[in-house]
């Protein structure tokens, strides 16, 4: 590197090498803009082209799955609690969720039935019901979801 110096891992250039070399530098190069013709406007800069758009990678199945819910969620407007333990519930597969109080799956099952699916018995009660919210053994449920996991409506005959 001419007109520079490397003393005690700093890099010298300019003038301070002279002094410490006892060398004369060589003078700057300045670079001259580029002529411009008479009469013709003057070059605009090289535009910066726009970076590429990263392609959209494809979401794994958890992000799906997390992006279902969330729409899920969206649409019955759950918040709070509600919202909380219907991503649980969702998020972990469990389409079946059970809720301990009855205002939480009014808010999860939105236009679905709300029951009381009894564990012990595999049977849902309707609202109203003598056994609605009362047995030993049960939670709240959305109607579709208990039929689904197996329970038969109160008063219907086992096959």
């Amino acid at each position: 590197m001419h007109g520079a110096l490397l003393l005690a891992g700093l890099l010298i250039a300019g003038p301070a090498v002279a002094q410490v070399s006892g060398t004369t530098p060589a003078p700057a190069r300045q670079v001259a803009p580029p002529a411009a013709s008479a009469g013709a406007a003057p070059a605009a800069a090289p535009a910066l082209a726009a970076p590429a758009a990263a392609p959209t990678p494809s979401l794994t199945p958890q992000q799906e799955r997390m992006r279902a819910c969330n729409a899920q969620a969206a649409e019955k407007k759950l918040a709070g609690n509600d919202r909380q333990a219907f991503m649980s519930g969702c998020l972990s597969g469990n389409a079946n969720a059970a809720f301990k109080a009855e205002g939480e799956a009014k808010k999860a099952c939105g236009t679905d039935k709300v029951v009381w699916a009894n564990s012990d018995s595999q049977i849902f009660h309707a609202a109203g019901s003598q056994f609605f919210g009362k047995t030993a053994e049960g939670a709240f449920m959305c109607q579709a979801s208990a039929a689904k996991a197996g329970y038969r409506a109160a008063g219907a005959r086992a096959n």
